[in-house]
């Protein structure tokens, strides 16, 4: 019972459970530095990149850059907080991020995502001197890592895992009362509903980002 979060009865179920993705975000962002003034990329837009531009502006960061390579995603970049958008499968990643940020890099970029792509693509976005977190879980455990930009780059870089092992839960408990009070907008990551009978393809949905799938529902026989 020691990983479960009450919710509130009142609330909208389907709404509520997005709190445990925010919650992750929450928990990740206590490894980071102040971001109060700070130029900042998120790598992917799923719903965990959303939720970065969400609570990483609640924190205050001076401007955000959502970066992605589905359009459909990037739609809902500025509805979560971010400034600036980047298409990467379609624009230069590097040279929109100088245009946002005046001809520089961020100072923090966080990589959401977890492709190889992505991976490579932090350190190229980043500063010298500047900071990386990966948050994405990795697509694959052994890759050619482009070391020597990164290497170069003098950065700061941590991973983060383990939200469901933080003592009291408070990240989730702070995710909870977010969504619950409508200040994290978790309607807006639900895109699609399907019946127990589809899950299957729902899963197959959500692996190739088809159909723009952000957020799907399982509604379940007899919930409600």
């Amino acid at each position: 019972f020691e990983h479960l979060v009450p919710l509130p009865a009142d609330g909208n179920m389907e709404q509520l459970l997005q709190a445990q993705q925010l919650g992750t975000v929450i928990y990740a962002s206590k490894r980071l530095p102040s971001v109060e003034g700070k130029n900042v990329v998120v790598i992917g837009q799923g719903s965990a990149g959303l939720w970065f531009n969400f609570y990483l502006r609640r924190l205050g960061a001076k401007k955000i850059v959502a970066v992605d390579i589905e359009a459909y995603r990037l739609e809902r970049s500025r509805l979560f907080g971010a400034d600036g958008i980047c298409h990467n499968s379609e624009q230069d990643p590097e040279a929109c991020v100088r245009s946002e940020f005046d001809g520089e890099l961020a100072d923090l970029v966080v990589e959401a995502a977890g492709e190889v792509d992505s991976i490579n693509l932090a350190s190229g976005l980043v500063r010298k001197f500047g900071e990386i977190l990966f948050f994405g879980y990795p697509r694959s455990q052994t890759f050619a890592f482009q070391f020597d930009r990164f290497y170069q780059k003098c950065c700061r870089a941590t991973t983060i895992v383990g939200a469901s092992d933080e003592v009291g839960l408070a990240s989730m408990h702070e995710a909870v009362g977010l969504v619950a009070s409508g200040e994290a907008d978790a309607k807006s990551l639900i895109t699609h509903r399907v019946g127990l009978d589809d899950v299957l393809d729902a899963y197959e949905m959500h692996r190739t980002r088809s159909d723009g799938a952000v957020k799907i529902v399982i509604e379940m026989p007899g919930a409600g």
